[in-house]
């Protein structure tokens, strides 16, 4: 990307939750802008698939482990005393907690926690990137729905590593018994 540099600076400057005003820079029309935005206010969420989940607390130490659909949650580890999250791909610090918002539209209000892990971020700029080159962005949000008082678990994953950029994110909700 172009203007990287102007980018993270005009991201830092934004108000969590609210759209980022157009400027030229963003590499979009006015009119491609004002779509976007527009769409981002309809988007649905829907069920990809069932599967099962096993939690278990060992000491002071939560284990998810996830089966037949959602493998993508294996190997998570949530430690209660230094609060942090670990994960196949790093170990996540805790970043803030969240509180439930009518910004919250794609899953309705919730309350929660965010773990991540952030490392070489302007390697995400695929221009600049060799061989050596390894960034990681990586983000676990767990909570509760208000409305229904499902469990959810959000985990997004970006990485740059081997010459190869890989973007996953999971969204799983399940009630508590």
């Amino acid at each position: 990307m172009e203007n990287l540099e102007w980018l993270n600076e005009y991201l830092k400057e934004s108000k969590t939750g609210e759209p980022l005003p157009y400027y030229p820079n963003l590499g979009f029309a006015v009119e491609e802008y004002e779509e976007y935005l527009a769409l981002s206010q309809n988007i649905q969420m829907f069920k990809k698939s069932e599967g099962r989940i096993e939690i278990t607390r060992k000491d002071s130490k939560v284990i998810i482990n996830g089966y037949e659909n959602i493998n993508f949650l294996s190997n998570i580890e949530i430690d209660l005393i230094k609060n942090t999250v670990k994960t196949n791909y790093g170990v996540c610090k805790f970043k803030r907690k969240i509180k439930a918002s009518d910004k919250q539209k794609v899953i309705g209000r919730w309350n929660g926690y965010e773990w991540t892990l952030e490392m070489n971020l302007e390697s995400f700029d695929l221009a600049n990137i060799d061989e050596n080159t390894i960034a990681k962005w990586i983000s676990v949000s767990i909570g509760k729905l208000e409305e229904t008082n499902d469990i959810i678990m959000y985990i997004e994953i970006k990485l740059v590593e081997n010459l190869t950029k890989t973007n996953e994110h999971e969204l799983i909700t399940f009630q508590h018994n």
